[in-house]
């Protein structure tokens, strides 16, 4: 080696570990150090968020979507703290922070303070300070999306920072209920108008499709809904919906009625001040309606030939049922003699044309009934009475309303709680818990399922089990439920219209 080759290797060697030692400082080391503080930034301020989701979300989120999470926590009875978490919502930018030189995770940071503005705007949106009513934030709160941003945004920041994707504790998604569109061929029935709390059988409503009219629905537990067009006023018949009656201005009109909702062959009672039918039963050659006129209840009944009005009956307050497997009950406080109620109940039960035996009931008020398999169920405000040919139960709950009758017996609740009764041959009681006030609830299996709504979330709570909750397409608002063996079914509407929802046990 010559002394030239010497001298070049003696202070090339240096030079060579200089620049790699640079290199390392200002590529390697230094960016290191740079992404570490910037990853040290973003774990502080998950640490805030983390508080935000606690408070939103609650300990164990039900759902790793913001919307579900949000809804289930806002469906029990211990809802979030508003000013608490307007608080820590108010901490969610970056604030005062060193810039980390680093251009991606400055321009991250830009995005997560976007986000998180929309998250506090959305927040003071979405609280509502009268209570829980969703029609008053509009067609939906933007607080999800605006979390779901800042989730999309947080997630970014991490990669920036050269971290790995945020962890997630969250269970997945919630169960999708199939929200069922009740029709009428190819129109959807826009609407409900009316309906009558359910019977061992299923239920009978009433709804509009927009400019054809009005629709009788018959819903029978795992059953499509049968919906049939009605004459103005009108009641189609159970079982056979091929005829049924209508109240009109002077007269009571009974007949066959086709598809289209138009009488055919007709007998036409007359009335005074008009009339509104609250049973039809039985056969048109077989069969019995049961009308209010005036003060007067009438009883007209076919029986191989045209229908025939009974003598009519001074009456002052009415509660009738229908279930759909064929059979309908009337009961009415009489009038007495200055005019008023004279507290005591009278009532029958009809499944054909044959004359009713019309049973001595007790005194009470004839506000609500429903039909079991086996007895009618008739009351309000305090007592309940039920009843076949045979004999009368009365029992007293005070403060209770009834919301229904299936299989299993009658299903009462205690006004603005969550206790209700489940009465067969004898009441027994069922308190359910982490449940907010509802009378959406029925009997199925032999246990009563309580359900409520949030948003796109329904909550199913029942006895001796966790709440289940299921996300839907869109927001119901439930009307009544009724159950089977099998599980519970909600007649309500959506945005779209009058909607069917099957739930199983």
């Amino acid at each position: 080696m010559s002394d030239k080759s010497r001298i070049a290797l003696i202070f090339g060697i240096p030079a060579v570990l200089l620049v790699g030692g640079l290199y390392y400082f200002f590529k390697i080391h230094q960016p290191k150090q740079e992404q570490g503080k910037a990853a040290d930034e973003v774990l502080a301020w998950e640490a805030r968020l983390d508080g935000v989701h606690r408070c939103l979300f609650g300990d164990k989120p039900a759902s790793s979507r913001s919307a579900e999470a949000l809804a289930v926590r806002e469906l029990a009875p211990d809802v979030w703290d508003r000013v608490s978490c307007t608080k820590l919502i108010g901490k969610l930018s970056r604030g005062i922070a060193e810039d980390t030189g680093i251009m991606k995770v400055e321009h991250a940071w830009m995005s997560v303070d976007r986000a998180a503005s929309r998250v506090a705007n959305a927040f003071a949106s979405h609280v509502d300070p009268t209570g829980e009513a969703p029609a008053r934030r509009g067609k939906g709160s933007p607080l999800p999306q605006a979390l779901d941003e800042l989730d999309a945004a947080r997630a970014a920041l991490r990669e920036a920072a050269g971290m790995d994707p945020p962890p997630s504790s969250a269970p997945a998604a919630l169960p999708t209920a199939e929200l069922i569109a009740v029709n009428l061929g190819s129109d959807r029935v826009a609407s409900l108008t009316a309906w009558l709390i359910p019977s061992s059988s299923g239920a009978i409503a009433f709804g509009s499709i927009k400019g054809k009219g009005e629709v009788q629905l018959t819903l029978v537990p795992g059953a499509a809904p049968k919906v049939a067009k009605l004459p103005g006023g009108a009641l189609r018949a159970v079982p056979d919906g091929s005829w049924g009656a209508a109240g009109l201005r002077q007269e009571v009109a009974i007949g066959s009625i086709d598809e289209t909702g138009a009488f055919a062959q007709m007998t036409s009672l007359p009335v005074e001040m008009g009339a509104r039918v609250v049973v039809a039963v039985g056969s048109f050659t077989g069969g019995l309606v049961a009308y209010g006129a005036s003060n007067k209840l009438v009883i007209a009944r076919s029986q191989g030939a045209a229908f025939v009005a009974d003598k009519p009956i001074e009456v002052g307050r009415l509660a009738f049922a229908i279930d759909p497997g064929g059979r309908g009950l009337v009961a009415w406080t009489p009038m007495g003699e200055d005019g008023d109620d004279d507290g005591a109940i009278k009532g029958f039960i009809a499944k054909d044309g044959a004359p009713p035996k019309i049973v001595e009931l007790g005194s009470g008020s004839a506000v609500q009934a429903c039909l079991t398999p086996t007895q009618g169920w008739v009351g309000g405000e305090d007592q309940f009475i039920s009843f076949d040919d045979t004999g009368v139960v009365p029992r007293v709950l005070p403060e209770h309303e009834l919301l229904g009758c299936s299989t299993d017996g009658a299903l009462l609740h205690r006004y603005g709680s969550t206790h209700y009764a489940v009465c067969a041959a004898q009441c027994r009681t069922a308190d359910l818990t982490a449940l907010r006030p509802t009378n959406i609830a029925a009997i199925a299996g032999g246990k009563v399922y309580a359900v409520r709504t949030r948003d796109r979330v329904i909550g199913v709570w029942t006895e001796g089990k966790a709440p289940k909750f299921y996300a839907t397409e869109k927001s119901l608002t439930p009307t009544l439920a009724y159950g089977s063996a099998k599980g519970i079914e909600l007649l309500g509407e959506t945005e779209d219209g009058v909607t069917i929802v099957r739930l199983p046990l």
